[in-house]
């Protein structure tokens, strides 16, 4: 999970884009920090389904 950390990623919540990066990962959470619209911290819990909302935008 690691290998997830300064990704850029875009969640859409509510049909509302947020940009941002992974900030931390672990077997329980990920934090993400949106810049764009607002700065903030975002956490999910770390599962499955967290991915329908968070998509990764550069394929390294």
């Amino acid at each position: 999970m690691d290998e997830l950390i300064g990704r850029k990623v875009q969640i859409v919540v509510n049909n509302v884009k947020k940009r941002g990066v992974i900030e931390f990962v672990d077997q329980d959470w990920i934090v993400v920090y949106c810049k764009n619209p607002r700065n903030e911290r975002v956490v999910y819990p770390n599962n499955e389904k967290v991915f329908e909302r968070v998509k990764i935008l550069d394929e390294n």
